[in-house]
């Protein structure tokens, strides 16, 4: 080796030490060795340097091995350990490696003893090179996330601005046709804005709080509708749940849709009532997504599935987009019920993250 290594030799036999010291020289193994032979000093040693190895005496007058091996272990957690003892059982060997131990070698086999540390050294440089990689990995991945939370960002501010367009078109138009489709479209453009808020606000940029989305888009519609929207009560049931960034996006705008269409056209005059959203989980991964309203309902021949209407169209690519399914019934009012698959996420440790929704 061409450089020397740092070695602290807990040892209380100096005749042990030196010939230690030329077995290892002899084997080309150059070692700068700090020799001590008690607690105090080798307490001391560690305290105030760092070693390449770290040899321990098992047996000494007042200090054993394996303290030594737990007092080297807390100062120097990264640096290996070999004890090295004249007599050594098979149990306490094998308690040695479990505390911590790299090696151990007895004294009457010293030709084992350069080889012992070499494998330590190179097992210490692995170890230590997978650590910085695993640092520089997650540095890069930290930095990789902060910029996409800031591209997230920019985007909802993007999306924001052009809302704040669409509103101050509106301000100037008197057509009620065109103020009635720029709100909405204004209503449908801030929808995908809070999902880009909500991911920039997020620990997990790939999963979306569906919860606080939805109430979050909500609280705009009802608000967009003022006056109206007061005698109309929210009745959210969503839980803990989050579901995939693509997907809430897609359920995000659907919701846009039929709750404002609810808000305009469900309660006529003075009618109050209630506006439902509910997610829940079924067997195979399936979700079902429930818009409702307790209103007036639909005109019996009106078919979702056949209307011209902007928003109808709208819902139905939303839902082939989801590659669900939607069914409409008019009990009390009108329900919308989504049913889809829950897409999967592949995470960092390449297993796959499904939807998930807390106490179901």
């Amino acid at each position: 080796m061409k450089n020397s290594i740092r070695v602290l030799h807990l040892e209380d036999s100096p005749l042990d030490a030196e010939l230690i010291r030329e077995k290892l020289e002899t084997a080309g193994v150059a070692c700068d060795i700090v020799l001590v032979s008690e607690k105090n000093a080798f307490e001391s040693a560690l305290t105030q340097k760092t070693f390449d190895l770290i040899l321990c005496d098992y047996n000494l007058p007042d200090y054993d091995g394996m303290s030594a091996l737990a007092l080297a272990r807390k100062k120097q957690p990264e640096t290996p350990v070999i004890v090295i003892s004249g007599i050594l059982g098979d149990e306490e060997a094998v308690e040695c490696v479990k505390k911590g131990a790299t090696d151990y070698v007895l004294k009457q086999q010293p030709h084992r003893l350069a080889a012992s540390v070499r494998r330590a050294l190179h097992e210490a440089k692995e170890h230590r090179d997978l650590k910085r990689a695993e640092e520089a990995i997650r540095a890069s991945l930290e930095e990789k996330i902060v910029l996409l939370k800031e591209v997230h960002h920019r985007v909802k501010n993007n999306l924001q601005i052009v809302v704040s367009l669409l509103h101050l078109q509106a301000v100037r138009t008197k057509n009620p046709e065109a103020l009635d489709t720029l709100r909405e479209t204004g209503d449908r453009i801030f929808s995908m804005a809070l999902l880009h808020e909500t991911l920039y606000r997020s620990q997990n940029l790939a999963r979306v709080s569906f919860a606080s989305y939805t109430e979050n888009i909500c609280n705009h519609l009802f608000r967009s509708y003022g006056p109206k929207a007061v005698r109309i009560k929210l009745d959210l049931r969503l839980k803990e749940t989050s579901v995939e960034m693509d997907q809430a996006l897609s359920c995000g705008l659907i919701i846009t849709e039929l709750v404002s269409n609810a808000l305009k056209h469900a309660f006529p005059g003075d009618r109050s009532g209630r506006i439902m959203i509910q997610l829940q989980s079924a067997p195979g991964n399936q979700m079902m997504l429930t818009v409702a309203d307790d209103g007036a309902g639909m005109p019996p021949a009106l078919d979702i599935r056949q209307s011209d209407t902007l928003g109808h169209q709208l819902v139905r690519l939303l839902v082939e987009k989801l590659h669900g399914t939607l069914e409409v019934t008019r009990d009390h009012g009108t329900a919308f019920h989504i049913a889809f698959q829950a897409k999967q996420v592949e995470t960092a440790a390449g297993g796959a993250s499904s939807f998930s929704c807390a106490d179901e």
